[in-house]
Formats: structure tokens, C-alpha cells, sequence
């Protein structure tokens, strides 16, 4: 029994961890020492003391054996010796175990990170570059890395970061492995501490139901490491608000998802789950509606970089209350549109109610009135706290108020290319923005579901519909774009990408092929495509695509926007979504009569006189086309005769 027991000892000193390890170590140590002494004592050589002090030395330096004469002594000074030889030859082989077995940890990336308020990325899809480098560019220095964690490996996940992401990235990207379903696994990555949490959707590899059923389970994982967190360290309330943002695939999905979606208010723990294919359908109509549009938004959802075309620093959307702006009392939120010479306010959102944004103009006893704690929606190209100052000689316009834009009564003739849920998006997107009269061809896989949600659109019964046979749209399409003796005035490119890699080649073709069928035409349309990958955009512009949109950059910015403010979200679906206040290019001949040349501010006065508000306006220089969002304030009295189009928050094109 007691060789079986001491068996089980050693047994587990040998495999258990390396703090029962090293405390054995140290009892055995201890004991060698007393016994030494013990037997010193003995032989009365030395005090009890003076003997612990002699037996320690012989353990840790065998040479002090030959300063012991008596053999009896010399005996017990060997075996405490030897011993010290196998405490020591065991405190190495353990110390450099440990050390291997992390340095193993850390290259398979299971070891723990113990950073705060930091921002984790949970799985991988082919947008996690672009999230990766908005994330890292939108943060000051200071900030802890971004954590990444997925099923890939970290050298995988690294090689990718390296070849694909901006140097400043790869120097602030953590990457651990893991199963972000699991609640242990996301215990590595510290999410408790985690200010911001981003969910991404890998549907191209899992299928549309399987990868928003794994987002459902981690947002589960989550909830579960929260509560058991706040059991541990009974804590009652976070101190920060933690956002967690959940990609989802399609709407259909959104309900099972919402229905485990519990807001926390009390622990200050907020779910936003995102379809971001619907908001990049809405994109993409609002793009190929109106030229120059994929610039605008590209602007308004990136960080750190400007557009290519513009001629100011970035501008973003932000919201703060009143009171930050030195403001103590009621103000009229007319007099707020003109109080910031390095902002634009476009909206407003009260205390426990939904933003509003381009409310209409109302005078007098009518007027709004917004209170200190009430927040501000504003354009700016940072965060930095604004001062107000209550505006004083307003420019004076003459506008024909009842003016229309005859462009947006132009009957058109549309193709959408794409058989899946974005192509079935931006058809009922364009039935929503289209004229009266207008035709749309598109693919008859999804014409059952057009006509099942065709009842809702305004429009209804006053667009054409028409059909054709997507899944031979390689071998018709230049038969039917010939058919239509070039009747097409736009060309949409909707199709879902399956293979990022194959994607990008195969638009390229068709583009080729539309150019073919349109070179005998006087009339070419305007095309409108997206694409994978940005290094793809100018080969697509060389063949004449006159609109490319990199869906990777632009959505993954957009998650990133609404990662650092959730409540950006309900702001930028009214901006998306027919019914409310959207945002459109406009001919400047709007705002002012007989071709007066306008100053930025003199169109923000006409904008208001048409219940819209002014935020920029795009230009010619050097014949190439410019845009100026949220103008800086020595270009806004300067009256400027290469202004071309307005952009503007309204409620309709007209």
C-alpha cells in the first residue's frame, strides 16, 4: 500500500503543474536540509543553526566537501550532495519544461492575454483584413492591441495579416486560436474586460443557416462568460458600456437571433446584430442611382483615410450632448445648423427617444428646442470637442423653394445581374426609387420573392418587371443586352460572392463581354459593379466601369463605425432606407437662381429653405471630379464657380 501510494505521489509530481512541481521541489529540498543537519547535530559537529547553514551548502556547491575531515561526516556531506545534484538537475528540467510549454502556448496561440478595454474579433471571413486595419487606424496609440480569435491557426492568421493589412496593423493585431463558441476558449481572449466585441460571419465557408447559427451560440458563449464573471467577482454593474456587434447573413436569420437578445442595462451590455448584405444592397442602389455616391460613403465610414477624390480632411458622424459644447440652455436647433464653423449638424436625438435626422423647418412658436442633456448629430473629421457660437449674419438667398430635379423623373431602363438576396435587395430598392415607367430585367430565380414582397412597395404596379434566365447568364448576356438594341441606361452588378478569388475574374469577363455587345450602340449605359479585391478597381475603370464599389473595404469600415458607436446604426439606416432622410447629389441650380455663383454657406441657407441641410458639394478641378464634405471654415464664405452638384440630407431625390 505504501509503495502504490508513494507511486501516486510521484506521479503526480511528475505530471502536475508547474506550481506542485516546484513547491515538491522545495519540500524535498527542505527535507534533505533538516535530515543533513539532523545527522550533524548527531556526530556533534555542529550546532542545530550552524548545521541547516553546513547542510544547505553542500546542496547547492558540492566543492564545500573538502573542507569536512571526519569520515563520518565527509559520508553524510555526499549525500546531501547528490541530492543537490538531482534537486537541481530536476529544478532545470522543470523550469525549461515551463518554458517550452509556453513558448509551444504561445506559438499554437492558447495562451491568455490580459489586456482591458480592448477590442476583440471573434472568427475570420474574407473582410477581417479591412475590419483589422479600420480598427487599428480609428484608435489612438495608447490603446491595447486588437485580439483576434478563430479556428485557424495564429501563423495562418498572421501570414495573412502580414501580406494583406497595413504595416501599423500587423504591429497591433494579437491572434490566439480558439473556438469562439466555446465560453472557455473566449476566457484567453479576456472579453469580460473587452470594450468593444466584434462577431464576424463566416458564410462563404459555413453556408448562410450554419454560420448565423454559430454567431447565435457565441453571442451565447458570451452571455455566459458575463454572468459567470459577474458570480465570481460579484460584481453588480461594468464600469464602461461594452458593445457587442454580431454580423449577421440574412434577415430571415435576424428574428432567431433577436430572440436571445437580452439588452442589459443595468450591466451596461449591449447587443447589436448587423445584416450586412441588406446594408450593402441598399449601398450599391444608392451608388448606381447617383454617380459619385461611392465616394461619399466611403468617406462618411472610414477612419483614418480620405477619399480619393476629396478635397478635405475625413469626416465622420458623431453624437454629443449639448452640454459638451458649453451649451446650458435651450437652443434652437436652426441656430445649431449654423453655430460650428468645423461641423455640421444634421440631427438631433432626445433623451430616451430615436434620432431624428434633416428635421423640416419650423419658425416661431413652431421651432425645436433642444435641451443641454439632449445630443447632437453632427459631420466632423474627429472627435475633438467643439465650442458654439450662436450664429449672426446669415447670408441672404433667393431659391425657388417649389423647384424640381428633373433628373429624378427620368424614366430608366435597368439590368441587375445577380441571382441571390443582394440582387433580390436592390430590386426592391430601385422599386422604391424609380420613376414611374422605369423597367427592371433581373433574374427569374428570385422573381418569386420579388412578387411575394412587391405589395409592399410603393410603386407598385407602376415598374416593370422582367425576367431572364440567370443561370445561363454567361452564354445569354450578350444576346439579351443585343436584344435590347441597347436599351439599357444602367447595369447593376448584385451577385453574390461565393469565391472571393474567382469573383473579381469573372465580373471582369462579363464586363468585357457588355462592352462587346455595346460597341455598336450611341447610347452606352452607366455600369455599376463591385468588386473583391481594390487592386481590381482600376483594371475594372480601364474597361469602362464607370462605378466600382469594394464591398470588403466599405462594409467592414461601416462594422467598424458602428463598433465605436452603436448609435450610429439607427442613423445610418435612415440615411440607407427609402421614407426617411437620405442622402443625394443634387444639381446646384436648386439652390440659387440665374447661375448665381454660391459660397458653402450661402447653399447651406437655400438647403434649409428646402427642408434639406447642406453637408458638401462635389467640383471640377483640373477636369477631374472633386468633393467637399463638411468644407473647413475658410473655404465656406468663398464663393466658388466650380461648384457642380450639392450633397445634401433630404427626404426625396426631387
Amino acid at each position: 500500500m505504501k509503495r502504490k501510494r508513494f507511486a501516486l505521489m510521484s506521479e503526480r509530481f511528475l505530471t502536475g503543474s508547474f506550481k506542485i512541481q516546484i513547491t515538491a521541489l522545495i519540500i524535498f529540498t527542505l527535507v534533505i536540509v533538516v535530515a543533513g543537519s539532523i545527522f550533524i547535530v548527531f556526530f556533534r559537529e555542529h550546532r542545530f543553526f550552524d548545521a541547516l547553514w553546513w547542510s544547505f551548502l553542500r546542496i547547492t556547491d558540492p566543492g564545500n566537501l573538502a573542507y569536512d575531515m571526519r569520515p563520518s561526516v565527509r559520508l553524510i556531506g555526499s549525500i546531501v550532495a547528490i541530492s543537490g545534484w538531482v534537486i537541481f538537475g530536476l529544478l532545470i528540467s522543470i523550469i525549461s519544461t515551463a518554458i517550452q510549454s509556453k513558448l509551444n502556448e504561445m506559438q499554437k496561440g492558447r495562451s491568455a492575454v490580459h489586456y482591458e478595454n480592448h477590442t476583440v474579433v471573434l472568427g475570420w471571413n474574407q473582410n477581417v483584413f479591412s475590419v483589422l486595419d479600420e480598427l487599428v487606424g480609428s484608435q489612438d496609440r495608447d490603446d491595447a492591441p486588437v485580439v483576434v480569435m478563430s479556428n485557424k491557426s495564429p501563423e495562418d492568421m498572421f501570414n495573412g495579416i502580414r501580406s494583406f493589412c497595413k504595416p501599423e496593423t500587423v504591429k497591433n493585431v494579437v491572434c490566439r486560436n480558439g473556438n469562439p463558441e466555446s465560453s472557455i476558449d473566449l476566457k484567453r481572449v479576456n472579453v469580460v474586460k473587452a470594450d468593444n466585441i466584434i462577431v464576424l460571419n463566416n458564410h462563404l465557408e459555413l453556408g448562410l443557416f450554419n454560420a448565423d447559427a454559430s454567431a447565435l451560440k457565441t453571442m451565447l458563449a458570451l452571455n455566459k462568460n458575463i454572468k459567470d464573471y459577474e458570480a465570481e467577482k460579484t460584481v453588480d454593474h461594468f464600469d464602461k458600456e461594452k458593445h457587442i456587434v454580431v454580423e449577421i447573413s440574412q434577415p430571415a436569420y435576424l428574428k432567431f437571433v433577436e430572440g436571445i437578445i437580452t439588452v442589459d442595462s443595468k450591466n451596461k451590455i449591449k447587443h447589436y446584430p448587423i445584416v450586412m448584405t441588406e446594408i450593402f444592397g441598399k449601398i450599391l442602389t444608392s451608388c448606381a442611382l447617383q454617380p459619385g455616391m461611392s465616394n461619399i460613403y466611403d468617406e462618411l465610414f472610414s477612419y483614418h483615410s480620405s477619399g480619393k477624390y476629396n478635397g478635405t480632411d475625413t469626416s465622420e458622424i458623431y453624437l454629443r450632448s449639448l452640454s459638451s459644447f458649453g451649451i446650458k440652455e435651450k437652443v434652437k436647433f436652426e441656430d445649431l445648423i449654423f453655430g460650428f464653423d468645423q461641423a455640421l449638424p444634421v440631427g438631433f436625438k432626445k433623451v430616451g427617444e430615436d434620432p431624428v435626422l434633416n428635421p423640416r423647418v419650423e419658425l416661431n412658436e413652431n421651432a425645436i428646442y433642444l435641451d443641454p442633456a439632449d445630443e447632437l448629430i453632427y459631420i466632423a473629421d474627429d472627435d475633438r470637442v467643439l465650442t458654439y457660437v450662436e450664429p449672426s449674419d446669415l447670408p441672404t438667398t433667393e431659391v425657388m423653394t417649389d423647384l424640381k430635379n428633373q433628373d429624378a423623373f427620368e424614366k430608366k431602363n435597368v439590368l441587375v445581374l445577380g441571382s441571390g438576396f443582394k440582387a433580390e435587395l436592390v430590386v426592391n430598392e430601385l422599386c422604391e426609387f424609380l420613376d414611374v415607367g422605369s423597367e427592371i430585367t433581373c433574374s427569374d430565380i428570385i422573381e418569386a420573392r420579388i412578387k411575394a414582397t412587391r405589395n409592399n412597395h410603393k410603386s407598385n404596379g407602376e415598374i416593370k418587371l422582367h425576367y431572364h434566365d440567370m443561370k445561363k447568364i454567361d452564354s445569354i448576356l450578350f444576346h439579351l443586352i443585343e436584344g435590347k438594341g441597347g436599351g439599357f441606361d444602367l447595369i447593376i452588378f448584385a451577385d453574390e460572392i461565393i469565391d472571393p478569388n474567382n469573383y473579381d475574374a469573372r465580373s471582369l469577363m462579363i464586363l468585357a463581354g457588355i462592352n462587346s455587345a455595346f460597341k455598336q450602340c450611341t447610347k452606352k449605359p452607366r455600369i455599376v459593379m463591385e468588386l473583391f479585391d481594390s487592386k481590381n478597381a482600376e483594371l475594372a475603370q480601364t474597361a469602362n466601369a464607370d462605378d466600382v464599389i469594394i464591398g470588403s473595404e466599405l462594409l467592414s469600415n461601416y462594422l467598424v463605425q458602428i463598433t465605436r458607436v452603436p448609435e450610429r446604426h439607427a442613423i445610418y439606416e435612415e440615411l440607407l432606407t427609402a421614407g426617411g432622410s437620405e442622402l443625394y447629389i443634387k444639381p446646384i441650380e436648386l439652390y440659387t437662381k440665374e447661375d448665381k455663383i454660391l459660397s458653402f454657406k450661402e447653399l447651406m441657407v437655400s438647403a434649409r429653405k428646402r427642408n434639406e441641410i447642406a453637408i458638401g458639394y462635389t467640383y471640377e478641378e483640373n477636369n477631374q471630379f472633386r468633393y467637399a464634405i463638411n468644407p473647413p471654415p475658410n473655404m465656406r464664405n468663398i464663393k466658388n464657380e466650380h461648384i457642380q452638384k450639392a450633397l445634401v440630407i433630404a427626404e426625396d431625390y426631387t
